[in-house]
C-alpha cells in the first residue's frame, strides 16, 4: 500500500535524497511533473478516444441516446481533460462530475492539481534539514483546517454525500466532491506518513513497536477501514429523494441532520487516510498483524493486477455504461443479478485493461521513459559542456 498512501512523493523524495549534490531551488519540479504527465496521458488519451469516438457505435436501444450527451460534452470540453482541469472547467457544472467529458476522470484532474501544488510546497520545506518536524506540524495544521472548513460549509449548505438525498447530493457534488481543497486532507496525510517513515529509517532504523502495541494498532486500523467501507451509510428505509427534493425538508433520503452530515463529509476521508497510513507504516515495519492482513496486502499476486489498475479505473465506467445503456429495458435489482453483473463487469474490464496494457500503456511507458532519460542526459551534457567552456575561459 506504499504507493497508495505516499504516491510519487516517496519516489521523488528518494530521488532527491540520493543525489550527490543537493537540489537547487525548485528545479526538480519540472522533471517530476513531466514524468507524471508522460506516465498518465498516453493511456488516458487512448481511453478518452474510446469513450468519445468509438463507444457510441457499439450498441443502440431506447437508452442509448444518453451516450450522445457524453459525446456532446467531450466535443466541448475534452481539451480540459488533457490539461487536467476538467474538474474546474467549465466552472458551472450543474450535475457535478457528470457534466464533464468522461466524468469519472475528475479524479485525475484533482490528483494532478494536488500533486502540482502541494508536493513542491511540502517536499521543499521538508528537504530543509531544520524544517522537517516543523513541516509535519504545518501539514497537520493544514489537515485540521481542511476538516473544520469542510464541516462548516457542509453544515451551512446542507451538503450530503449519500446518493439518495436528491438536491443535497447534487449540491455536494458541485460544491464539495470535485473541490481539490476538500480532497487534500488524505493526500497530505500521505505526505506525513512518508515523512514519518523516512525519519524512522534515518534516525531509528531498527526501532519496532512492542507486540501488544502493534496488534492493537493493526486491529484499530483494519476495523477502522472496514467500518468506513461498510458501516457509514444510512440505515433508514425511506425512499430515495427525487432530484429536486431535499432530505432536510422531505420524508426521503438518509434523513440525517445537517450536523451529522457535516461530520460525515468532513471526517470520513481524513479518517480513511489515517487508517491507511497506520496500516502502511506497520506493514513497512513488518508489524501489521490482524486477521492475516499483512499476508493479504503483501501477496505478490497483487503485482500483475496492480499493473492493470490504472487502465481498469479508466475503463470500468465505459464497460458499465455499454451494458446499462445498451439494454432493451430497465432491470430490477436482486442480489443474484448484482453478483453476476459485478463478476462479468470486473472480468471484462480486466481483460480489456490487459489488452490496452499490451498495446498502449506498457509500450508507451517504455517510450516515455527512454525519452525522459534522453532529455535529462542531454540537458546534463549541455550543462557540463558549458561548465567546461567557462572553466577554460
Amino acid at each position: 500500500p506504499k504507493h497508495t498512501v505516499a504516491g510519487n512523493y516517496v519516489n521523488r523524495f528518494n530521488d532527491v535524497e540520493s543525489q550527490k549534490k543537493p537540489t537547487r531551488g525548485l528545479l526538480w519540479i519540472f522533471p517530476f511533473l513531466l514524468h507524471r504527465i508522460l506516465r498518465i496521458l498516453p493511456t488516458y488519451g487512448f481511453v478518452l478516444l474510446l469513450w468519445w469516438k468509438m463507444a457510441v457505435n457499439l450498441s443502440d436501444g431506447p437508452f442509448w441516446q444518453r451516450w450522445a450527451t457524453f459525446v456532446a460534452t467531450c466535443d466541448a470540453h475534452a481539451w480540459t481533460n488533457m490539461l487536467f482541469i476538467n474538474n474546474l472547467v467549465p466552472s458551472n457544472q450543474p450535475f457535478g462530475e457528470t457534466s464533464e467529458c468522461m466524468y469519472h476522470a475528475w479524479y485525475l484532474g484533482v490528483d494532478f492539481q494536488l500533486c502540482a501544488v502541494l508536493t513542491p510546497i511540502f517536499l521543499s520545506l521538508y528537504l530543509r534539514r531544520d524544517w522537517r518536524r516543523l513541516t509535519m506540524v504545518i501539514e497537520t495544521i493544514f489537515v485540521v483546517v481542511t476538516i473544520f472548513t469542510a464541516a462548516f460549509f457542509s453544515y451551512q449548505y446542507g451538503w450530503s454525500e449519500h446518493m439518495f438525498d436528491g438536491s443535497d447530493t447534487i449540491n455536494f457534488d458541485r460544491g464539495f466532491y470535485l473541490n481539490p481543497f476538500y480532497r487534500s486532507s488524505p493526500y497530505i496525510i500521505g505526505f506525513v506518513a512518508a515523512q514519518l517513515w523516512h525519519e524512522k529509517c534515518r534516525l531509528w532504523p531498527n526501532m519496532g513497536l512492542t507486540k501488544a502495541t502493534s496488534v492493537i494498532l493493526s486491529t484499530v486500523s483494519v476495523f477502522l477501514m472496514l467500518f468506513l467501507t461498510i458501516g457509514t451509510g444510512p440505515i433508514d428505509s425511506r425512499r430515495p429523494c427525487l432530484t429536486w427534493e431535499s432530505t432536510h425538508t422531505a420524508e426521503c433520503g438518509s434523513g440525517w441532520s445537517r450536523s451529522k452530515l457535516a461530520v460525515h463529509n468532513s471526517a470520513i476521508r481524513p479518517a480513511w487516510g489515517v487508517g491507511l497510513a497506520i496500516m502502511s507504516l506497520l506493514s513497512f515495519n513488518g508489524q501489521l498483524s490482524c486477521l492475516g492482513s499483512n499476508t493479504l496486502l503483501t501477496w505478490t499476486g497483487w503485482d500483475p493486477i496492480g499493473r492493470l489498475s490504472f487502465s481498469m479505473y479508466l475503463l470500468h465506467p465505459l464497460i458499465i455504461n455499454i451494458w446499462v445503456l445498451g439494454g432493451a429495458s430497465k432491470f430490477r435489482y436482486s442480489h443474484v443479478n448484482f453478483f453476476y453483473a459485478f463478476s462479468g463487469i470486473v472480468t471484462l474490464t480486466l481483460l480489456v485493461a490487459l489488452l490496452i496494457g499490451i498495446l498502449v500503456e506498457w509500450p508507451m511507458s517504455k517510450i516515455t521513459r527512454d525519452f525522459e532519460m534522453w532529455l535529462w542526459s542531454s540537458a546534463e551534457n549541455k550543462k557540463r559542456k558549458e561548465t567546461a567552456k567557462n572553466g577554460a575561459n
